[in-house]
């Protein structure tokens, strides 16, 4: 029974994961298909919901790995990409003004996965306070938009914080000489930092 139960605190956070990178082919399955995006709303607060609680339970279960940290990782970014294409498919409108500021989200995106490979050889995995907040913001603009048509101010909100959080997270990936995993911030980075050159010159 004991083995049943620790088998199961160690799959569920993955497959919380899991959901959240399938769900993300069927936002735009479901947005091309039918414009009607109430569907879409619900599912975006789902995999919000899944997001936080597989970092919850894998804490408190002590399941936590550096690999399910990567997959969380790499699931939000699946997961927030198709999120985008559906705004594109269903809300050309409402987010075509947005769209540049998108992309350069986007780019700082490939350019801190492709600073970490080229540093690390892997992908990030910061999970940092800043990221979170983001995806906070960006499930509320996300939803909103879906629901109401309308997301100017919490789009706008979402994009500023999304800049911000990237730009911490690239300070965080260059002043770690190792790969950063469940860094808070670049303050923490440099703190960490300190420590690591610290324990190398003895």
């Amino acid at each position: 029974m004991q083995n049943a139960a620790s088998h199961w605190k160690s799959v569920v956070p993955w497959m919380l994961v899991w959901f959240r990178g399938a769900v993300a082919p069927v936002l735009l399955w479901w947005a091309i298909q039918d414009d009607h995006c109430e569907f879409l709303g619900g599912l975006m607060i789902a995999a919000f919901l899944s997001d936080w609680l597989d970092g919850v339970l894998a804490r408190l279960w002590k399941t936590s790995t550096d690999a399910l940290r990567r997959a969380d990782c790499l699931a939000d970014t699946v997961f927030y990409v198709n999120v985008l294409a559906v705004a594109l498919v269903a809300r050309w409108d409402e987010i075509q003004p947005s769209l540049p500021l998108f992309a350069g989200l986007l780019g700082l995106e490939v350019v801190c996965q492709a600073t970490n490979y080229a540093r690390f050889g892997c992908g990030t995995a910061t999970h940092a306070y800043l990221c979170k907040a983001w995806a906070v913001t960006l499930c509320v603009a996300t939803t909103e938009l879906f629901l109401f048509h309308a997301a100017r101010e919490s789009i706008w909100i979402c994009v500023t914080l999304g800049y911000v959080a990237y730009l911490d997270v690239l300070v965080i990936l260059w002043l770690l000489p190792v790969p950063a995993v469940d860094v808070p911030s670049s303050v923490h980075a440099w703190s960490r930092r300190a420590t690591f050159l610290a324990a190398r010159s003895e």
